[in-house]
């Protein structure tokens, strides 16, 4: 109401509202000779003046029937507000907007925000200054539906970091997820295709979610997965770049769609990883992308993270091994083969992601023509003939008398312990001798099936190309595989292993096919190679969780002592993910084994714990899920209590408590639950912010988001690599600014 002169001191120029009115009242009142008529005089000039509304004498009706005004106004206001509420629909922008100018200082009051609130939520664009408004006001903030919050999120980076950190914590340190990520050697008819998999993911759909058709939230997004990839090194932010942008082709939102120059090769590579293969067709196809982008070009970049995602890897990989297979087959020469030749160049592509964008050098990367063409190659190919041809094996028997009836598991014994320690290392003196001469095959059990959930068929339905020469000869089971002497591997090849990511990570799928094969001999000839990498097999994940998995397929002790007693155990201190699979894989295994082996493999792993890599509490978040696993599974039937208290210290938990009990989606849920809870728990993890990943010194600013392709303008300071600092390790936190700038 406007004043008029000589009016009553109660008028202003606005209606006093919120905090203005609380102000007035108290000066008046406190001021006033007659409070009483101080408070009529309040009631006539901001209430419903009697002569300004048609229906006073209800009022009056009400009023002898004993109603009080209250509720009289509480009902006016509820039917007017539901009124208003239907009107908009029918009102154009112009009128909506100025509707919101009205209505908006009525937003503190909880019976009246809904107004301007379902007006923001049909304003495509709505006036910064109310969107700072409700940034600043947390109360307020949490009640916007998620169109206006989309809307603040664009001038507020910082809220939407708070959305999207949590979820990005939850997704590294979700075990099923990593897991599937990890299969390197894949199961033939897969019963999730790449959509069904995206549409099963919760925290894919939610980040679809939150963007909703917003390009500068999409832009923000890529920015995170980009420059935490940048800092991190760790494929799994690849892995969220590619599937980022097929989910939102899957939910049909092209208003993005369109506007990533990464999307038609995103959809064909994910084409690829549906069908196992990259064909010809779809290599012509990719290679009309590529040549239609410029040297220097940042999509390149964008398109070597989608190359780098693990999903997309394990499948070239799996086809340059194919390629190989078919040269040996048409005794072709490798370097003549353009189907492998491109199968390489996308590999190495994909390889250099991290290298290229970090040093924003956007150049197409070669493939080494004398290394890899020339020299590798030719001597992988000799290699599998040799193998394919070479009569005494030492094939690992597969006949049904071999198999173990996993429907009745070995007889509980006696765990003994060391006096001098409960938590000692314990060996089981049944175990069976080294030089066992079978690798009995066991088609039920898999890395995922009594763990996770995760990756569970049978090994009958593992399929690798199969080399069909005419002139094999008949296969033989061969003599044991103590007998079979295979000379070392050759010089060259070890070489190449050693020095070529590419040779290595191909050389490491074909150990992998030699398993499957049965063919012992190969392994045990292959595995030095592995060995030789040391601390750094923790950097193959893909390898080591599809190794464990086809090792679950076989009860062969030389085997196992080999791989995981020899190999694996001893360098699970030095990755996460490796000490998290190994965990998985003795549970997994633990119903064939005696109870000491069990145990012995437990106590190792604990006394890993304390390796200064390990001691970390980032790291500390994801394996604590792992062990409430394990102590789950096995805490009882071991007597952990006893025998490895060392495993409740790390946990926290006393052991006089009862472990939990429950069906296998509980215990999945209430160790993703532990996951999660532990980013936030000042006693589990240590909350690392963005600026800890020095993603702050990258130079990158805000104002960049407008960019689908905003990465880092500069690289950032290199420094002697930390624990904290090493991939998969560290928990993402909203609390510090992150920037960014364009290309």
């Amino acid at each position: 109401r406007s004043p008029t002169e000589g009016s009553s001191p109660f008028m202003n120029e606005t209606f006093p509202i919120g905090q203005a009115g609380c102000e007035l009242i108290e000066r008046v009142l406190t001021s006033a000779s007659n409070p009483a008529q101080a408070l009529i005089e309040f009631q006539n000039n901001n209430g419903m003046r009697p002569e300004l509304v048609p229906f006073s004498p209800v009022l009056g009706l009400v009023d002898l029937l004993g109603m009080p005004r209250s509720e009289v106004y509480s009902s006016i206001l509820a039917s007017l507000r539901s009124t208003l509420i239907t009107s908009l629909e029918k009102l154009p922008k112009e009128k909506l907007e100025l509707l919101l100018e009205t209505t908006f200082p009525y937003i503190s009051f909880e019976e009246l925000r809904i107004i301007p609130l379902t007006i923001m939520k049909k304003l495509t664009t709505v006036p910064t200054s109310f969107l700072q408004q409700l940034s600043t006001q947390p109360h307020l903030y949490s009640e916007c539906p998620i169109e206006v919050k989309r809307q603040i999120w664009q001038v507020n980076e910082s809220l939407f970091r708070n959305e999207v950190f949590p979820l990005l914590n939850q997704y590294m340190n979700n075990y099923e997820v990593n897991a599937l990520a990890n299969q390197l050697y894949i199961i033939e008819n897969q019963s999730l295709s790449p959509q069904k998999r995206r549409e099963k993911n919760p925290i894919l759909q939610e980040f679809v979610r939150l963007i909703g058709k917003s390009i500068i939230l999409y832009n923000m997004m890529l920015h995170f997965f980009r420059n935490l990839f940048v800092k991190l090194n760790d494929t799994k932010f690849c892995t969220l770049r590619a599937e980022m942008i097929m989910a939102l082709h899957d939910a049909g939102v092209v208003e993005i769609c369109e506007k990533d120059p990464c999307h038609k090769f995103a959809w064909c590579l994910d084409a690829c990883i549906n069908d196992n293969s990259v064909e010809l067709r779809r290599i012509k196809e990719m290679q009309s992308y590529f040549d239609a982008i410029s040297a220097g070009d940042p999509v390149l970049g964008d398109l070597s993270m989608i190359i780098a995602d693990p999903f997309a890897t394990n499948t070239i990989i799996r086809n340059i091994y194919s390629c190989l297979v078919e040269v040996v087959n048409k005794e072709k020469i490798p370097k003549d083969d353009e189907k492998l030749k491109y199968n390489s160049l996308l590999l190495t592509l994909g390889l250099n992601a991290n290298k290229m964008i970090k040093e924003q050098n956007f150049r197409m990367p070669k493939v080494s023509e004398k290394e890899i063409m020339q020299n590798f190659y030719p001597l992988m190919a000799a290699r599998i003939l040799d193998d394919e041809l070479r009569p005494d094996k030492g094939s690992l028997s597969t006949s049904t008398a071999s198999l173990i009836d996993t429907a009745s598991p070995r007889p509980e014994e006696p765990v003994e312990t060391s006096s001098s320690s409960s938590s000692s290392v314990v060996h089981d003196k049944t175990s069976h001798s080294p030089s066992s001469s079978k690798m009995d095959i066991d088609p039920s059990p898999t890395l995922g099936a009594s763990s996770s959930g995760v990756l569970s068929s049978s090994t009958s339905n593992l399929a690798p190309p199969q080399v069909t020469l005419s002139h094999s000869p008949s296969a033989s089971s061969g003599p044991s595989p103590s007998s079979v002497n295979l000379p070392p591997v050759d010089p060259k090849l070890r070489s190449c292993f050693l020095k070529n990511v590419l040779a290595r990570k191909t050389t490491l799928y074909y150990l992998l096919h030699r398993l499957k094969k049965g063919d012992l001999a190969s392994v045990e000839q292959l595995m030095p190679l592995a060995q030789e990498l040391g601390s750094s097999i923790g950097e193959e994940p893909a390898f080591t969780q599809s190794y464990l998995n086809l090792l679950l397929a076989y009860k062969n002790p030389h085997l196992r002592q080999l791989s995981v007693d020899q190999f694996l155990l001893k360098h699970s201190g030095h990755s996460v993910d490796l000490h998290v699979q190994l965990i998985h894989f003795v549970v997994a295994i633990s119903s064939r084994l005696a109870p000491k082996e069990t145990l012995s493999y437990a106590t190792r792993l604990v006394h890993q714990l304390s390796s200064a890599t390990m001691t970390d509490a980032d790291k500390t978040a994801k394996l604590k899920p792992a062990y409430h696993l394990l102590l789950d599974r096995l805490g009882q039937r071991l007597n952990f209590r006893k025998n490895l208290p060392a495993i409740f210290e790390f946990l926290g938990v006393s052991p006089q408590a009862p472990p939990s009990i429950g069906s296998e989606k509980e215990r999945d849920r209430s160790s993703l639950s532990s996951s999660h809870s532990s980013l936030h728990s000042s006693s589990g993890s240590v909350t690392l912010s963005s600026s800890s990943f020095g993603l702050s010194s990258m130079g990158l600013s805000g104002a960049g988001h407008n960019s689908i392709l905003s990465a880092p303008s500069s690289s950032p300071k290199k420094s002697p690599k930390t624990p904290s600092q090493s991939p998969s390790s560290a928990s993402l936190s909203p609390s510090s600014p992150m920037s960014s700038s364009p290309h």
